[in-house]
């Protein structure tokens, strides 16, 4: 958007300052709304979008291969959450975070976050790897399971097929 304003902006130092106005307006509508929610509510999407962060910067730093053990390391607790809403809250929570971060995480980057933030409740989970042909190409796609319930990434998943799950409960891991 800098750029486009930049081009057809006849002073292009006035442009440069309108698309910071802009973006700093938008941000603090964000952080507007943000402030106004419940407390635990914004502790999570705050913990949604740092793990967002932490998982980007590792998708573009290490290797896949040690991310991948990574995501069958077991959950140090394992099991049942207290709160059955606790993996759909996760779930809801990084996906809002991923719409309203300045770069756009994709579905992998979203599965680790989630996993992460799932693994520190002691909740079980699986990340579970697909692909689908297509006109143009294979897709791949990744999302995350607990007790076979999709919490992130399960937007249009119809055609992909599961070549991977990783993860306590990937044996019970659904194709979509």
């Amino acid at each position: 958007m800098l750029l486009r304003l930049l081009r057809t902006h006849p002073d292009p130092r006035k442009g440069a300052a309108l698309w910071v106005e802009s973006t700093v307006a938008g941000l603090n509508g964000k952080i507007g709304r943000l402030a106004r929610w419940p407390a635990a509510r914004r502790a999570l999407a705050l913990e949604a979008a740092a793990e967002l962060t932490r998982a980007s910067l590792h998708l573009r730093l290490i290797p896949f291969r040690r991310i991948a053990a990574r995501l069958q390391t077991p959950v140090a607790e394992g099991g049942q959450p207290q709160d059955s809403r606790i993996p759909a809250r996760i779930g809801s929570s990084v996906t809002l975070a991923a719409r309203n971060l300045p770069w756009r995480p994709k579905c992998l980057a979203q599965a680790m976050a989630a996993r992460r933030m799932l693994a520190r409740r002691g909740i079980a989970c699986s990340v579970v790897f697909g692909v689908q042909g297509a006109p143009e190409g294979v897709r791949a796609h990744a999302w995350v399971t607990v007790e076979g319930d999709v919490i992130v990434g399960g937007g249009g998943l119809d055609g992909f097929q599961t070549i991977a799950a990783l993860g306590e409960n990937a044996a019970g891991s659904s194709s979509a």
